[in-house]
């Protein structure tokens, strides 16, 4: 069998909050990541899931090449890159390539459309000036932007067009693999889909592979081939978009599916709502980290923090919840 595109093995990150300036005492130590391991096959769309500050963007710039783990591997097409210098990073770079969740901080104001887009070809000396004309003005016909755009300025795009260029930029280099970090939060929902359709259509036509974070499940549901959910530095729930959508076997999935609004659908269960707040991170939690929140819980789950593991019934579906094989949570 062939290698998945991305693997990532058994990351931890941590962040020394800082105290009191005087002594220079930090005020504790956030666990951004905790053992988190998943695979991207190529061709696929992983799209990992959960609330803010549960550690997806600092996944996201781990899987990036942008910061180094802790502990664990970053392995791309079976190479591990997490502890490679600098130097030999630059040309896997434009291999992995990020579209942001705000379009117009994430692009210079001071360049033009075209120059932006051709800024990748430029780092990377991908081909003579002519030839890196003729790929911007490729790409931004692929995701809809015409030639004369190409003279324009971010400022004088709506969000969903900056999007567009953003995109563009990242197709640019040829990418293997591309990391959407909430690449629609900051749109309306009209324009939402638009951009959703356009990574969908480009997926398609150039075989691309997607590592799609976002902290809403109805937005990747017709978009994630698979899809992992993340809570306070952990994955505690992966399988295929739609067994994971039709049988959620961890109450926080359960939750987040019952906090999506749905037209026509009648009065949710009130047993799948979450309860209360996210935990500091500073807090230590014996047993299942979500436990706090969680309506169904039993003994173990205040002693024994429950691994990754499979369903009984799906091999494919794994939960890391005590009563994953229950009939219903």
């Amino acid at each position: 069998m062939n290698a998945p595109l991305l693997e990532v093995r058994e990351l931890r990150k941590t962040f020394s909050l800082k105290g009191n300036r005087l002594f220079g005492r930090d005020a504790g130590v956030v666990r951004a990541l905790d053992d988190v391991s998943f695979h991207i096959d190529k061709g696929e769309t992983l799209a990992l899931v959960g609330e803010s500050g549960c550690g997806k963007s600092t996944l996201a710039r781990m899987a990036g090449l942008l910061t180094k783990p802790d502990a664990g591997s970053v392995l791309f097409e079976g190479r591990e890159i997490s502890s490679m210098s600098a130097r030999d990073l630059k040309p896997l770079r434009r291999r992995i390539q990020i579209v942001y969740q705000d379009p117009f901080a994430s692009l210079n104001p001071r360049m033009s459309v075209g120059a932006i887009i051709a800024e990748p070809l430029v780092i990377h000396d991908l081909g003579d000036t002519d030839a890196q004309h003729r790929r911007v003005f490729e790409v931004a016909e692929m995701v809809g932007l015409s030639a004369a755009d190409m003279e324009l300025y971010p400022h004088q795009f709506s969000g969903g067009q900056r999007q567009r260029i953003a995109i563009a930029r990242a197709l640019a280099p040829e990418p293997s693999l591309i990391i959407a970090d909430e690449p629609v939060s900051a749109l309306d929902v009209s324009i939402q889909s638009q951009i959703l359709n356009l990574m969908a259509e480009l997926q398609r036509r150039y075989d691309l592979t997607y590592l799609f974070i976002s902290h809403d499940l109805t937005v990747v549901r017709h978009l994630a081939d698979r899809v992992a959910v993340m809570y306070l530095g952990r994955i505690v729930e992966t399988g295929p978009g739609e067994e994971l959508f039709k049988n959620p076997r961890h109450p926080y999935t359960r939750a987040l599916l019952a906090a999506a609004p749905v037209i026509g659908r009648g009065k949710r269960h009130m047993g799948d709502t979450l309860q209360g707040d996210v935990p500091s991170v500073l807090d230590e939690i014996q047993g299942c980290p979500f436990n706090p929140r969680c309506w169904i819980t039993r003994a173990p789950c205040f002693t024994d923090s429950p691994e990754l593991e499979p369903v009984v019934s799906d091999p494919g579906h794994l939960s890391a919840c005590h009563l994953k094989d229950e009939g219903r949570l």
